[in-house]
């Protein structure tokens, strides 16, 4: 480990010494309901994360987005693969706002998120689920409740270096 560093209570970077130095950061993006100056701010502390001095290195963010990209819209395709939840509720403006700027900082520093790029089972893909109490006090899962909203992006000149990426 070269370094580590928190950010803040969102953000936390570790660098590992390495033939290509690697850069992981972990967020926890601000929730639908934070303002929307709250949310510019978190993904401009993101960004200014991954800048680098001197060297490349591969550059690894994850943890919980706090979006759902719902479907991969046109000129996503660099960025988002195919294995993208749908999710079944509407999609707020608040959460629509969490989604464009993760879109533009993976456009913006050239990453790729990888829990999209291969063709999962729904259980491998779903990274939160609410458990509903029926009236017998049974647990059961209710699909509509299922969400994608933790990531993992990697610079996309080394996006080849992870494989089989999925929730459990």
């Amino acid at each position: 480990v070269k370094d580590c560093e928190q950010i803040d209570s969102r953000i936390i970077t570790l660098t590992i010494k390495a033939k290509i130095p690697i850069k992981i950061i972990n967020i926890y993006a601000p929730t639908a309901t934070d303002t929307e100056k709250e949310k510019e701010k978190f993904w401009e502390r993101v960004a200014e994360a991954t800048r680098t001095q001197g060297k490349k290195e591969i550059k690894v963010i994850l943890g919980d987005w706090n979006t759902s990209f719902r479907n991969r819209r046109s000129g996503e395709e660099e960025i988002l693969g195919t294995n993208i939840l749908p999710d079944k509720t509407d999609q707020t403006d608040e959460k629509e706002s969490n989604r464009e700027k993760a879109i533009d900082l993976c456009n913006n520093i050239n990453l790729r998120i990888m829990n999209t790029a291969e063709r999962r089972t729904r259980k491998h893909t779903v990274t939160y689920r609410t458990i509903n109490t029926s009236d017998k006090g049974k647990r059961k899962w209710d699909e509509t409740q299922h969400r994608q909203i933790d990531f993992i992006a990697i610079t996309k000149e080394h996006s080849k270096l992870m494989t089989n990426i999925k929730a459990d």
